[in-house]
């Protein structure tokens, strides 16, 4: 495991294990990789162009025995109207993203190309592009973190995209440097800040940890503004009983203060006697 690399591929890796063993299975039944390959490509194509989860059965009639097999091990169905399509749709958005990371690493494509312009970057496409960062982040993320700065600060990429790609960062249980240091900045843009705060920051330890070695929490703390000391009291109070010997020793101190600060120091405690931190407030 790389240094840096987010922990949110479990889903990726359990399709990586789906495919790699009903690839086993094709082949025990005399169909090699090259003949899967071909037979899924136009399907992959089909669907991947035209938007939709089913295809016309006739795309890849011609080779019967191939798509007896891919029914028979539970990857493709004939549905109504004489179609075909994938029997979990997860099954084709990872196949999309497994073809998209080829073509990054071939240089012949990019993510902000393969989203194309705003009208065709529906929640068809969200699926896909979790995918795709997923298995980027394991195989590269020098290539992971260019990425996702291009799709965050590209005009021509829709928001909920954009929030996609905080959700996948919230979840990284290592932060490297230079993403810690660019959400760092981006705090301190009054676009990104809110967003920021309540998808990547709140509730992800990793990261509350991140801006308590950053000095960050303690600068709020010390501000005389009401907006900086809530957000690192909010912040603090979501993972108090994940962290509560960190959390517990920034707060104790700020009891002597007096005026508010002993409530809120009550508010932002843990309030779980058995996950709380047996250091004294």
């Amino acid at each position: 495991k790389e240094e840096g690399a987010p922990s949110f591929r479990t889903a990726t890796e359990l399709m990586r294990q789906f495919w790699k063993n009903r690839r086993q299975h094709l082949n025990k039944a005399g169909i090699s990789n090259p003949q899967s390959n071909a037979f899924l490509e136009p399907l992959i194509n089909y669907m991947e162009c035209q938007g939709k989860i089913s295809a016309p059965a006739t795309i890849v009639e011609k080779t019967p025995d191939v798509l007896d097999a891919f029914i028979s091990f539970g990857i493709l169905q004939r549905s109504a109207k004489h179609n075909i399509n994938f029997c979990h749709q997860r099954y084709l958005d990872h196949l999309i993203a497994e073809r998209l990371l080829r073509n990054i690493f071939q240089e012949s494509d990019s993510v902000l190309s393969w989203l194309g312009k705003k009208g065709n970057q529906s929640l068809f496409r969200r699926e896909q592009l979790r995918q795709a960062l997923a298995m980027l982040s394991e195989e590269s993320p020098t290539d992971f973190f260019n990425t996702t700065r291009k799709l965050l600060e590209s005009k021509a990429v829709r928001f909920h995209l954009k929030h996609l790609v905080l959700e996948l960062i919230g979840q990284f249980d290592v932060i490297a440097d230079d993403i810690g240091e660019y959400f760092l900045e981006l705090l301190n843009k009054p676009y990104w800040r809110e967003h920021v705060q309540q998808t990547v920051f709140l509730r992800h330890h990793p990261w509350v940890s991140y801006l308590l070695n950053a000095g960050l929490i303690s600068k709020w703390l010390e501000s005389d503004g009401v907006r900086e000391i809530n957000s690192a009291l909010w912040l603090l109070h979501s993972v108090a009983e994940d962290i509560p010997d960190p959390v517990t020793e920034i707060l104790a101190p700020l009891v002597d203060r007096g005026s508010e600060w002993p409530n809120r120091v009550l508010m932002a405690i843990c309030r779980n006697q058995m996950d709380d931190s047996e250091k004294d407030v």
